[in-house]
């Protein structure tokens, strides 16, 4: 399958380790894009009135989910 190398994907997916098995159930061609491509990534944490955010970029977004979670 191609790629289109300009297609955008934007998902909002659980933020735990189980939530990265939530991309099974997005098109396959939006899963490929996500999965084959470099990522920019945002995690939130909401604490009270008080955020924590943090942006990050990677090549392999389940790779890097679990290096996350892992510390």
């Amino acid at each position: 399958m191609t790629v289109e190398s300009d297609k955008l994907v934007i998902q909002n997916i659980p933020y735990y380790e189980k939530g990265i098995k939530s991309l099974e159930r997005i098109s396959t061609a939006d899963r490929q894009v996500i999965l084959d491509r470099n990522t920019v990534y945002i995690v939130n944490e909401q604490s009270g009135k008080q955020y924590k955010v943090y942006v990050g970029e990677t090549n392999n977004i389940q790779k890097r989910t679990l290096q996350h979670f892992k510390g």
